[in-house]
C-alpha cells in the first residue's frame, strides 16, 4: 500500500496519508503534495540543489501538519521548488524543525499535473491508528 493515496473531492483533491511515525507521516504528506503537482518520483531521484530550513510552531500535531503542508504549498508557489527529502531535527506536538532538500521545478523539463492553491481545513484530520501509526486526511484547493 502506498504511504499516501489521492481521492476525488468536488472541485478539489484530497490525500489520505499514512506513516508509522510522525516523521514518516510528515514526509509522506510532503511527497503526496509533490506528487499532486508533478512527478515526484522523477524529482526525488535527482540530486537536490536547494536546501531550506523550515521552522514551525503550532498548538498541536494536527495544526502542525496543516502548517507544514501550507508552508510547502507556499514555497512551491513562491520559489517553484519541489521538496522531496527531509531531515527532522525536532518534531513534537507543538514544534517542527526540518531541513528540506529539493529541486527547482522547470515546466519545460518536468511534468505539470495540477495547480494546488491551498490546503483546506475541510474534513482535515490527523489521528493515531489502532496499530500505533498515524493517518491523516487532507483536502487541497485546486
Amino acid at each position: 500500500m502506498k504511504p499516501y493515496e489521492p481521492f476525488d473531492h468536488p472541485a478539489d483533491i484530497g490525500l489520505i496519508i499514512r506513516g508509522k511515525t510522525q516523521e514518516e507521516l510528515f514526509t509522506h504528506a510532503a511527497l503526496g503534495f509533490a506528487d499532486l503537482v508533478t512527478d515526484a518520483a522523477a524529482l526525488a531521484s535527482a540530486v537536490p540543489s536547494v536546501e531550506r530550513t523550515i521552522r514551525l510552531e503550532a498548538e498541536d500535531m494536527p495544526e502542525l501538519l496543516f502548517s507544514w503542508l501550507r508552508e510547502l504549498v507556499y514555497l512551491f508557489s513562491a520559489s517553484s521548488v519541489v521538496f522531496t527529502r527531509f531531515k527532522f531535527s525536532a518534531l513534537t506536538s507543538g514544534r517542527l524543525e526540518a531541513v528540506a532538500r529539493g529541486t527547482p521545478f522547470d515546466p519545460a523539463r518536468h511534468v505539470s499535473k495540477m495547480e494546488v492553491k491551498a490546503v483546506t481545513r475541510h474534513q482535515f484530520f490527523l489521528s493515531r491508528t489502532p496499530a500505533g501509526g498515524w493517518e491523516a486526511r487532507v483536502i487541497f484547493d485546486v
